[in-house]
C-alpha cells in the first residue's frame, strides 16, 4: 500500500483483531469523510481471519497497515500512536464507524478552543441494530470541559474511544494505554487526559458504537477497576493539577462508593463494609448514592421498606392530585 507522505492533520487509529465482518464498514466511514486530511493506521494485532486482506484490498494513499504479534487493544493503540504523523490522534475501534462529518466538525472544534488539547463527541449506540442510525443531528455549539471528573459526576456524557481525538503531545504527559488491562483502559486514558488538559466536547452523535456479538464490555469487569488505581496513584503522587484535584478526589470516592454497593448487592456485604469505612466519605460522595449504600451493607432491611413507602406516597400524591372536588 503507498503511504502518504507529508504530515496530516488527523491520524486515524483502529486496531484490527479477529474483525472480518465489520472492518470494511469502519474503513469506509473514514474514507468517506467530509475532511479529508488524515492518515488512517490499521494496526493488525494478530488476526487470523481475513481482516487484514480487506485492509490490503484498498487502494488509498492514506491508509496503511503494521502487523504485530496479539498483544491486546491497548498494545495495539499504543501502537498506532507510535506510527502517526497527524497533529491529532483520533481513534475508532473496528466494529464501529464515524458517521461523514466527524472529523470535520471536530476539527472546526479544535480551531475554536485551540487550548484544548482533546475533543469527544457524543455516540450512537446501536443497540444491536447494525442498520439503526441516529436522528439528524442538533445544532450545538462546542462546550469546554476544564474538570473532567466533574463533568462525568454532574450527569456529563462520558467519552467514548470511537468519537475521541487527542492532540498527540498530550500523550507525553498523560502515558499510553495500559497495557494488560482487559476493560476500562480507554477510560483509564480519559480521565488522565482530563488531568492534563481541556476537553472540547460536542454534544452531538457522530460516531455508531455497534453492539456486536462478543464484544468484551464493562458488564464483564470483576474486581476493583483498574482506573480506580491510576485515581489513587496519581493524587498520592502529586501529579494532578491543583484546580482538577477536587474532582479527582470526588471521581474516585464515587468509583468506590459505587463498588461498595455493588458488593452489598451482590451479597458480599462484609466485604463491601470494609471498602465502604476505608474509602468512602459523604462529603466527596454524591449523597444519593452513599445513602443507598449505606442502607444496603448495615440496614439492609429498611431499604425495601422506605422505597415500597415511597412508591405508596408517590401514588397517594397523585391520586390527590387527579381528584376534582
Amino acid at each position: 500500500m503507498r503511504i502518504q507522505e507529508s504530515s496530516p492533520f488527523f491520524s486515524v487509529v483502529i486496531p484490527l483483531f479477529e474483525k472480518e465482518p465489520y472492518i470494511g464498514r469502519c474503513i469506509d466511514s473514514v474514507l468517506a469523510q467530509s475532511y479529508s486530511d488524515f492518515q488512517v493506521i490499521v494496526v493488525d494485532d494478530g488476526s487470523k481471519d481475513n481482516g487484514p486482506s480487506i485492509v490490503r484490498s484498498y487502494d488509498d494513499p492514506r491508509l496503511s497497515m503494521v502487523r504485530q504479534a496479539n498483544g491486546g487493544v491497548s498494545v495495539a493503540r499504543n501502537r498506532g500512536i507510535s506510527e502517526a504523523r497527524g497533529k491529532w490522534v483520533a481513534f475508532l475501534d473496528a466494529d464501529d464507524e464515524y458517521l461523514p462529518s466527524f472529523l470535520e466538525e471536530v476539527r472546526n472544534a479544535i480551531s475554536a478552543y485551540p487550548n484544548c488539547g482533546a475533543c469527544f463527541a457524543r455516540s450512537f449506540a446501536d443497540g444491536g441494530d447494525a442498520g439503526a442510525r441516529p436522528a439528524a443531528g442538533r445544532a450545538s455549539e462546542p462546550k469546554v470541559i476544564d474538570n473532567y471528573d466533574l463533568f462525568l459526576l454532574k450527569g456529563g456524557s462520558p467519552a467514548h474511544t470511537s468519537s475521541m481525538a487527542i492532540k498527540r503531545e498530550i500523550f507525553d504527559e498523560t502515558g499510553m494505554f495500559p497495557v494488560g488491562v482487559r476493560i476500562g483502559e480507554d477510560t483509564d486514558m480519559w480521565m488522565r487526559v482530563g488531568w492534563v488538559t481541556q476537553y472540547v466536547f460536542l454534544d452531538k452523535e457522530l460516531a455508531i458504537y455497534h453492539e456486536v456479538p462478543f464484544a468484551t464490555n464493562w458488564k464483564s469487569c470483576k474486581g476493583v477497576p483498574f482506573w480506580l488505581s491510576t485515581c489513587e496513584n496519581w493524587i498520592s503522587e502529586k501529579r494532578i493539577p491543583t484546580e482538577r484535584l477536587d474532582g479527582a478526589h470526588a471521581l474516585l470516592n464515587w468509583g468506590y462508593c459505587s463498588l461498595a454497593l455493588g458488593l452489598g448487592v451482590s451479597g458480599n456485604r462484609d466485604k463491601g463494609k470494609q471498602l465502604f469505612r476505608g474509602k468512602c466519605t459523604i462529603w466527596k460522595s454524591p449523597k444519593g448514592l452513599y445513602v443507598r449504600a449505606l442502607l444496603v451493607l448495615y440496614f439492609p432491611g429498611l431499604l425495601p421498606l422506605l422505597v415500597s413507602a415511597g412508591r405508596r406516597i408517590k401514588r397517594r400524591n397523585g391520586r390527590s392530585c387527579g381528584s376534582v372536588e
